[in-house]
């Protein structure tokens, strides 16, 4: 299904499909079902992370075949449902940081 460029603005696009039928064209496309997708309601958050570990994290979901972003969300999904059952873990930066301080008191 394309749009020849006097429908490329929002407004020619409504116009466009309101007026024709299309159903004809719906009928010979593929379509496409994507899996992931939640009726859940989402909110975004915006975060920085250190260039190697964001493209270690593309390199991952890349391999699984996944968007950067569903990998992301699958993580801290997996993360919160982990604490939330009582099955979290200390942080390994924790446990470093409480090992440097006891090193540095011992000396």
């Amino acid at each position: 299904m394309t749009m020849s460029s006097d429908r490329d603005t929002p407004a020619a696009a409504t116009e466009y499909y309101e007026t024709q039928d299309v159903s004809g064209e719906m009928e010979a496309e593929a379509w496409e079902r994507h899996e992931g997708r939640s009726a859940e309601a989402m909110s975004g958050f915006n975060t920085r992370l250190p260039t190697r570990v964001l493209n270690d994290a593309r390199a991952i979901a890349r391999a699984r075949g996944m968007t950067t972003g569903a990998w992301i969300r699958e993580v801290i999904q997996a993360a919160v449902s982990k604490q939330k059952a009582g099955d979290d873990l200390v942080p390994l930066s924790v446990l470093l940081a409480a090992a440097e301080e006891y090193q540095r008191r011992a000396s």
